[in-house]
């Protein structure tokens, strides 16, 4: 319903193209809206999927043009939307086309590996620093993967998170990342995360903000509580493992090097060898002897 939401509200300020087919279906079908002028849905020619097609953003409405920034700037925005949905929706694959960069394409992630399409969107340094994180507690169950500390941002860009499915930038669950790391990290560095929360429909409101971006959870103490403990116990638990492997060669470094002596080895016959000092003949030095 909110994605129905949304293309409504593009397509009443551009123009829109919605292609879609099932798997089942002998073709695809269009429709068209264009400043809010609703089209007919009519058969195309397409092989499967969904494709969302936006142009003249805003050419309805002039006005709201010179808000707009950069078309650089544009893309980046509309690719974090792409971002965030091909996040919680590792299932689908997703691919993005526009005039500014090359095309992205993130393929199906395989139901058996959690991690795989995070990351694809986060980049490798992620996954490979990434720690899994899962607990749950009256009905309110947390999941996703958080980076460890040495993993860290100057802003908070790189934390995502979910609820329900849906991404939102939620001051509270924000709050309570910061609260699980402040042992472990300066107050302007921040971790990348991805989490996903899961309760009851009824027991969050998502309709507190009118991009719906933010939620006001019935019980915010029990979710907060729940992801500082899940968020703590994990780096706990990856700080000890790390510890264990890495303390060894850390105190390695710190022992002095023994060098093998070979068997015939003179000193005498080193370069460095000290220089003998001549005889002392009772003269002083510098000094002739007096008459």
């Amino acid at each position: 319903m909110c994605a129905i939401a949304q293309s409504h509200s593009i397509g009443a300020v551009a123009r829109l193209i919605i292609t879609t087919r099932h798997a089942s279906e002998p073709h695809a079908w269009t429709l068209t809206l264009d400043a809010g002028e609703k089209s007919e849905i009519r058969p195309a020619a397409l092989s499967q999927g969904t494709t969302i097609e936006v142009r003249d953003l805003f050419y309805a409405t002039p006005a709201r043009l010179k808000f707009l920034k950069t078309d650089r700037s544009e893309a980046e925005a509309v690719r974090e939307v792409v971002r965030r949905l091909a996040m919680s929706r590792p299932d689908v694959a997703f691919t993005l086309a526009g005039e500014e960069r090359a095309p992205v394409t993130w393929a199906a992630a395989p139901a058996d590996d959690p991690l795989a399409r995070l990351g694809d969107v986060l980049g490798a340094d992620f996954r490979a620093n990434a720690i899994a994180i899962e607990a749950e507690r009256e009905g309110v169950r947390v999941t996703g993967f958080a980076g460890l500390p040495t993993l860290s941002r100057a802003n908070t860009l790189g934390q995502y998170m979910f609820v329900n499915g849906r991404p939102v930038r939620d001051k509270l669950l924000i709050g309570a990342v910061r609260g699980a790391y402040a042992d472990y990290l300066p107050r302007d560095r921040h971790p990348l995360l991805a989490l996903f929360v899961t309760l009851e429909a009824r027991e969050v409101d998502v309709n507190v903000h009118p991009a719906k971006t933010e939620v006001r959870f019935r019980d915010g103490g029990l979710v907060r509580g729940l992801i500082v403990r899940a968020l703590k116990e994990a780096l706990m638990r990856e700080g000890q493992r790390a510890a264990s492997t890495g303390g060894g060669a850390t105190i390695a470094a710190f022992r002095p090097v023994t060098m093998a002596r070979r068997g015939s080895y003179d000193w005498r016959a080193s370069p460095a060898r000290p220089v003998p000092m001549p005889a002392y003949s009772g003269k002083a030095f510098g000094l002739a002897e007096a008459d």
